[in-house]
């Protein structure tokens, strides 16, 4: 059980008893706080079923994304990760209208929103980002525990993934110098040859790099999960940035402008509806030509900033079939063996 002061002044209750009935209530005052504490412990001891109530008051979708994004306590605000959740918000406005009650969109409302998108793993982060915002809404006292809504995870298919042949990367380049897209050419190569999401390498600046005795290395920030790596920068990739050292990022330019160019290469590629020809796949390409010049699932894996033992690197095992070749090829040693020891006994 417990007591906390909500960002509107009032005071929020907690109640559970070993972990069963967990109720909560909000209180005009810290002494009605207590009082209301006492009744709830008493009635959950006594085996008595407390009223829901009724929320403090009535948010709408647009105001517990505000708070929520707000609070101190999210870890949202002026991060790169809240950028993201604030990237959700304008779809959940999009669909629901900025003025729709939060207690109003429940689990067949959103069912109905995500079946207009295919990605499971973006639809597990919209998830994240919606049942967040309820939960806070709750703790706020926007909300009742009955109209909490709790999205599960689902679970994301492992399928293969796309990857640039040369041919199709060369296509890339020479249409890129038709238009006279020399920075998107510049971008492309960066891509496949750092494994860097566009995001990333949008943001790649001077004070990225660091020489070594042995070459060039890049300090790259990955915002999806927060973390940071440092990969070896090929020798293409490091004279494209030393061209454009003199800038205060390597690419002077938004990510809306860079994909509009984008847009216009595939199409003249004849590949407009194809889903896998955007710029992910750059990094997809990178991690298989990782591992065709012989690089380890594990050193892949800390080049990208994957988990060992995430689903997203799983993915990538079918990259790697030089150690499945290997392994097999040890089969073929020991049947021969076996071969030349049954020959000799006989």
């Amino acid at each position: 059980m417990g007591i906390s002061k909500t960002s509107n002044g009032k005071f929020r209750v907690f109640v559970s008893v070993k972990g069963r009935g967990r109720k909560t209530a909000t209180c005009d005052t810290h002494d009605d706080a207590l009082a209301k504490e006492e009744t709830l412990r008493k009635a959950l001891i006594d085996g008595k079923n407390v009223p829901a109530g009724r929320a403090t008051t009535e948010a709408t979708l647009e105001q517990a994304c505000e708070a929520c994004y707000n609070d101190p306590e999210s870890g949202w605000k002026d991060t790169e990760h809240g950028k993201r959740q604030k990237y959700f918000f304008s779809y959940f406005y999009s669909f629901w209208g900025k003025d729709k009650l939060l207690r109003e969109i429940d689990k067949t409302e959103w069912y109905k929103f995500i079946e207009q998108f295919s990605d499971t793993a973006t639809n597990n982060r919209r998830a994240c980002c919606i049942n967040k915002v309820f939960r806070h809404a709750f703790e706020q006292g926007t909300i009742t525990g009955d109209k909490l809504l709790k999205i599960p995870r689902k679970k994301e298919k492992l399928t293969r993934l796309a990857i640039y042949t040369y041919e199709q990367e060369e296509a890339i380049y020479q249409q890129c110098k038709t238009f006279g897209f020399h920075d998107l050419e510049d971008f492309v190569k960066v891509l496949i040859d750092t494994g860097c999401r566009a995001e990333e390498a949008i943001k790649f600046a001077p004070k990225d790099l660091q020489k070594n005795k042995d070459g060039w290395t890049a300090h790259v920030y990955r915002q999806k999960t927060d973390t940071h790596t440092s990969i070896g920068l090929a020798t293409r990739t490091k004279e494209i940035l030393m061209r454009r050292s003199n800038m205060k990022t390597f690419f002077e330019t938004s990510y809306r402008q860079m994909t509009y160019k984008w847009q216009m290469v595939r199409q003249q590629l004849g590949q407009a509806d194809n889903k896998d020809f955007v710029f992910h796949t750059c990094r997809h390409t990178c991690a298989s030509r990782l591992a065709e010049a012989g690089a380890t699932f594990m050193e892949v894996c800390d080049w990208m900033g994957w988990s060992f033992n995430s689903p997203v690197a799983r993915r990538y095992v079918h990259f790697f079939p030089k150690g499945k070749i290997s392994m097999a090829k040890k089969l073929d040693t020991l049947r021969d063996e076996l071969k030349v020891v049954s020959g000799g006994k006989s």
